[in-house]
């Protein structure tokens, strides 16, 4: 299980604001740099980190679009559909995005997140 407290003291210098809800704990990015194939060239990141077991799931903004033949496109891999819709509401969009270890850390879950982001082609 997570520690929000903790994950509060770590990334409170950072300007990276942690909430727990009892069950689940947001985490919310203003601005993550992204890989040249997306725009805008930063996003912000919420992440729903279940504390008693399950899958974290990430969320970016849903204007974000990455380059494909000299356009800009919505990515299959960022479906609303599949987006809570109080989410949508405020701007966010899923990131379809499989984790294997439901239990895996929270700076572990980050670097799996961005290394997906960068091998992302449509």
């Amino acid at each position: 299980m997570i520690d929000s407290k903790e994950l509060q003291r770590k990334l409170a210098n950072k300007g990276i604001q942690v909430v727990d809800d009892g069950r689940t704990i947001w985490v919310t990015i203003p601005r993550l740099r992204l890989p040249p194939q997306f725009y805008p060239s930063e996003t912000r990141l919420l992440i729903e980190y279940p504390k008693y077991g399950g899958e974290p799931k990430a969320y970016v903004d849903r204007r974000l679009r990455i380059k494909q033949g000299g356009q800009l496109v919505p990515s299959r891999h960022l479906p609303e559909c599949l987006t809570p819709q109080w989410l949508l509401e405020r701007g966010y969009v899923y990131v379809c995005m499989r984790i294997e270890d439901s239990n895996v850390e929270f700076e572990d879950f980050l670097v799996a997140l961005k290394r997906w982001l960068e091998g992302l082609r449509e």
